[in-house]
């Protein structure tokens, strides 16, 4: 093998490396569960705020268990039972 197909080898694997590393699964911080079909689904249906809360619940009732709640996730949560009336509640997740 001549010099040039060397080079042109060891770059072609090295490339091909880089590539593959780059599509490996990053691992995630938090764990957000089904935060964004919910989310969305309550932009698209703001009448339906109860069940948004209820996912919302469940999303961070799993990721207290797993990992860390995501940043806001309190909040939102607390802002949510704010405008149901549930103050008391609301008060613990701010």
């Amino acid at each position: 093998m001549d010099k040039r197909n060397y080079k042109f080898l060891v770059c072609t694997i090295l490339l091909g490396a880089s590539t593959l590393s780059a599509c490996a699964t990053q691992r995630r911080m938090y764990e957000w569960g089904s935060y964004e079909k919910s989310l969305y689904n309550y932009y698209k249906h703001p009448d339906e705020a109860g069940v948004f809360t209820e996912k919302l619940a469940q999303t961070l009732a799993k990721a207290e268990t797993l990992k860390k709640p995501p940043p806001g996730l309190y909040a939102e949560y607390g802002y949510l039972l704010l405008q149901q009336g549930r103050e008391s509640e609301a008060v613990e997740y701010f």
